[in-house]
């Protein structure tokens, strides 16, 4: 565990904001585990949004802690 499992998390909380959805709304806390943790399960990005925020959350989901950005990258992209 290190920082970067904070970049997910703030990137997957970024997306809930963006959709207007409670988080864990479609499925409990050990569904999330099992369907993001284990089998890499991502949300659907709307097409809609702005590129730069889809871009920003698929990197900050990505699979491998070393593939997210620092999270002074994520504060840069929404500013």
């Amino acid at each position: 565990y290190n920082h970067k499992a904070e970049v997910f998390s703030f990137t997957s909380l970024l997306y809930h904001v963006m959709a207007l959805e409670k988080p864990f709304a479609r499925m409990d806390p050990a569904m999330f585990v099992a369907e993001a943790c284990l089998k890499g399960k991502r949300c659907a990005l709307n097409k809609a949004w702005p590129t730069e925020m889809r871009s920003l959350m698929t990197s900050g989901w990505a699979a491998e802690p070393e593939g997210r950005p620092e999270f002074l990258a994520v504060v840069l992209a929404l500013e």
